[in-house]
């Protein structure tokens, strides 16, 4: 229980720092305000992805309820940290090299590298398929997209967290 509340009081406090962290390169990070349209279209698609993922490639049998830690970390930390690193850091760093070489349309290339370094991220995973890679290539496009169209690291991890509470949502279901 305290490491629910710890959690929950370090994302409050995430939140609240949204355009204040502006010094010591945490600015790379792209923490900023931002308007709630592309929060709102970025978790709205999320969470449809999330179900159409699972209704087409959800066939697998769950054998167990998913752990309570996995689940926690998955929907919380998981995401913030991923967005803030994929998202944050390297979308600045990538873009403003891609930049420096005059590459064309270099933020959409930008997202389409950083999408499939954060599928090839994922390959650890126990078990993982070429399905889910190409899912999570797909999704990480989308968080691409929403960096890039709100230029803030928000909307793609409030989309990240959705996406992944509907994923361990419908794991569970399945393992009912």
């Amino acid at each position: 229980m305290p490491g629910i509340a710890i959690t929950l009081v370090a994302l409050w406090a995430l939140w609240m720092a949204r355009g204040k962290l502006n010094s010591h390169g945490l600015e790379f990070l792209a923490w900023r305000p931002t308007p709630a349209q592309p929060i709102l279209v970025g978790t709205a698609i999320s969470v449809a992805a999330a179900l159409a993922f699972s209704a087409l490639f959800g066939n697998y049998r769950v054998d167990a309820l998913p752990r309570f830690a996995d689940v926690w970390m998955g929907v919380t930390l998981g995401p913030v940290v991923e967005e803030l690193i994929f998202r944050g850091y390297a979308f600045t760093l990538l873009a403003a090299l891609l930049l420096r070489w005059k590459v064309p349309r270099s933020g959409w290339i930008t997202v389409v590298i950083l999408a499939a370094m954060f599928a090839a991220g994922h390959l650890v995973k126990p078990a993982i398929t070429s399905t889910q890679i190409a899912s999570i290539f797909a999704m990480g496009c989308l968080y691409g997209w929403l960096r890039l169209s709100s230029g803030s690291t928000v909307p793609c991890t409030i989309a990240h967290i959705a996406y992944n509470a509907v994923i361990f949502g419908m794991a569970a279901y399945r393992a009912i």
